[in-house]
């Protein structure tokens, strides 16, 4: 590289690392701000509370402004616990079952000595039973599966709440 390509990569590399820096500070301060601003909505919205507001704000244009403070969750299903619960065929519909062979050679051994033990197979696979999520939702929206039966058998998580903030011109 001649002394006129550095020069350039060295003024393009000064400009971008400039850039950077504005904006880790940028996103510091908007940070700083949604926080602030966050803790003064908290007074007058609740969580999973939406409020919409008709209006302009500093003579801009009429619209509608909807708020909504969401409060994300996760949920951990617990497989056993819901086996002990519901309906075997229920239980069928729900869950996606998968079989893991531990130990190949020694399955295809034991095949081929015949005497088929179904104990003895078992011990070579390793069943993982995992909630289809999207299913139980169904079911449960249907009325196959009662709250009260299921409850107990699954662990809620409370992510960071958050709001949401829309404008729609009017």
């Amino acid at each position: 590289m001649n002394e006129a390509d550095k020069a350039q990569v060295l003024q393009l590399a000064a400009r971008l690392y400039a850039a950077t820096q504005k904006k880790k500070a940028n996103d510091s301060k908007f940070t700083e701000f949604k926080k602030s601003v966050e803790g003064q909505l908290d007074v007058f919205i609740s969580t999973g509370e939406s409020v919409t507001i008709d209006g302009a704000i500093n003579q801009g244009e009429m619209g509608v402004y909807t708020i909504t403070n969401v409060q994300p969750t996760s949920i951990t299903w617990f497989a056993d616990k819901l086996k002990e619960k519901l309906d075997k065929a229920i239980y069928k519909r729900i869950i996606n079952r998968r079989y893991e062979i531990a130990d190949y050679e020694g399955l295809v051994k034991y095949l081929k000595s015949c005497g088929v033990d179904p104990k003895v197979f078992k011990s070579f696979v390793n069943v993982v039973d995992t909630v289809d999520t999207k299913k139980i939702d169904n079911m449960s929206k249907l009325g196959y599966i009662p709250a009260e039966r299921i409850a107990g058998c699954y662990l809620v998580e409370m992510k960071n709440p958050y709001y949401k903030v829309s404008f729609r011109k009017q």
